[in-house]
């Protein structure tokens, strides 16, 4: 089974390579736990901010978050809190 699966996407070779990434996901799902992924569309929305994105399943908004480059999401399995210096949050599912 495809384990922590983690990729972050920027700079200006993004809109190039996103595609090919999100196909060898889609391919690599596949092939470790059979589960085929439904294509799926990049699209840019200038009208949202800098680090955002929108989630949509035929047109209606599934969800939506903030990118946060060059940085780390530290979680205890347990549930217990981190005595890592940095940002508090919560987990994000």
């Amino acid at each position: 089974m495809t384990k922590n699966v983690l990729f972050c996407i920027t700079g200006s070779i993004a809109a190039i390579k996103a595609p090919f990434i999100i196909r060898a996901l889609r391919r690599q799902l596949a092939s470790d736990i059979g589960f085929v992924m439904p294509s799926v569309r990049i699209q840019d929305n200038m009208q949202l901010p800098a680090n955002n994105y929108v989630v949509r399943v035929k047109e209606i908004e599934g969800g939506r978050g903030e990118l946060r480059p060059n940085m780390l999401l530290v979680m205890d399995p347990r549930g217990e809190d981190i005595t890592v210096p940095g940002e508090k949050t919560e987990e994000p599912t």
